[in-house]
């Protein structure tokens, strides 16, 4: 008997669990208008040489029809393009030339590969985007709190 109502104990845990995980996962929803007025730093990435982000200092700020920010250690700029179901595409981007030694350098150049290759923008709720690259690879960003800017 006891066993029995360990058994219901645990499950009954378990499905409360599960559900309060669900409940917190944002929708998913492809990004329909350019996110203004803020920006957006990498928080997780699946791209070779971003995997580690936090303290890269990469960001990225949505302007209408250009995407910038900072890949770590130069500012760059490029024009974007918003299309349909979060149809996302950056065009050549520039960049400032400030001197990138050891790990920053392999960071930037794996951002600006990484850009060139972004097919989709999805909107993760109101604080988070994620870009879809060609081949499967995903950046997350989080939106930076105004206190930060």
């Amino acid at each position: 008997m006891l066993l029995n109502q360990s058994f219901r104990l645990g499950a009954a845990a378990t499905w409360m669990l599960t559900a309060a995980a669900c409940a917190h996962q944002p929708a998913e929803a492809p990004l329909a208008a350019w996110p203004a007025d803020s920006a957006w730093v990498l928080e997780s990435s699946d791209v070779a040489g971003l995997e580690s982000p936090t303290g890269s200092g990469i960001e990225i700020r949505f302007e209408d029809g250009r995407l910038a920010g900072n890949s770590g250690c130069n500012q760059f700029s490029g024009a974007a393009e918003l299309g349909d179901a979060g149809a996302f595409k950056v065009g050549a981007t520039v960049s400032t030339k400030r001197a990138c030694i050891g790990e920053g350098a392999g960071r930037e150049a794996a951002m600006f590969k990484a850009l060139g290759s972004v097919n989709r923008a999805v909107s993760l709720g109101d604080d988070r985007i994620r870009l879809d690259l060609d081949g499967g690879g995903q950046m997350t960003f989080v939106r930076r709190g105004p206190e930060a800017e």
